[in-house]
């Protein structure tokens, strides 16, 4: 991953070094807009339920 961001790039370079992995892109899911989780148009600040 290249990120060119001046601001918070110290910061955002130390997290991405921090593991191995941290550079990878893990899970993603694309909903459309008219499924019922959209609609709620609520972030539930979980994974079970945000993914």
């Amino acid at each position: 991953m290249n990120f060119g961001e001046t601001t918070g790039r110290d910061v955002l370079g130390h997290i991405l070094e921090t593991d191995e992995n941290a550079r990878r892109l893990g899970e993603c899911a694309l909903i459309s807009e008219d499924t019922p989780i959209h609609e709620k148009g609520i972030l539930f600040y979980d994974t079970l339920y945000d993914e």
